[in-house]
């Protein structure tokens, strides 16, 4: 008997296995990024280098309240965020540890909150890419709130034309261009 329900365990756990290795998934596979949208370009002159549009897309995001994180002159690229604190927010249904009884520990090994009084805000951070393409600057944008523990608990692009045409149009005014977005 013991021989059969071995047998019955190993042929299960095979199939499941296998299951699992035809099921794979390629992240490159699912094809190429959307293009951004109409709004999220603008034509650079021919005198604009990439130190001259980074240093007036840098001025345009300071006043927005972004933070430079990243910029190469080399390749055109400028990214910077901005972290905004969510109040009230922080009522999530997120369980982690050993919840529930007055004393007891998180797997973190802090004291728990037995009824989640004093849980910390999320936080909404926005990111913003600037780049060169061929002489046409281009912009992305993405939105991500975290939790207080640092889980995900949203992400997505959130490139608006609004927003895009705000942003580039403050670029182009600092850069003395009459053409704007686009």
């Amino acid at each position: 008997m013991n021989g059969r329900i071995r047998g019955m365990i190993a042929g299960v756990g095979a199939a499941l296995l296998s299951g699992c290795a035809l099921q794979g998934t390629d992240p490159l596979a699912s094809g190429p990024a959307p293009e951004p949208q109409a709004g999220c370009r603008l034509a650079l002159e021919r005198a604009a280098t990439n130190v001259d549009w980074m240093r007036a897309a840098s001025e345009a995001l300071k006043a927005q309240h972004y933070h430079i994180s990243d910029s190469d002159a080399e390749l055109g690229v400028l990214n910077a965020r901005r972290v905004r604190s969510l109040p009230g927010l922080g009522a999530t249904e997120l369980v982690s540890g050993l919840d529930g009884f007055p004393g007891m520990y998180h797997a973190e090994g802090r004291l728990s909150d037995p009824w989640q009084v004093f849980r910390g805000d999320p936080r909404r951070i926005d990111r913003v890419t600037l780049f060169n393409d061929g002489g046409e600057l281009r912009l992305t944008r993405g939105t991500t709130v975290m939790s207080d523990r640092n889980f995900p608990i949203d992400a997505r692009p959130t490139a608006q034309s609004g927003f895009c045409v705000a942003l580039l149009d403050a670029v182009a005014n600092r850069l003395d261009f009459k053409e704007g977005a686009r």
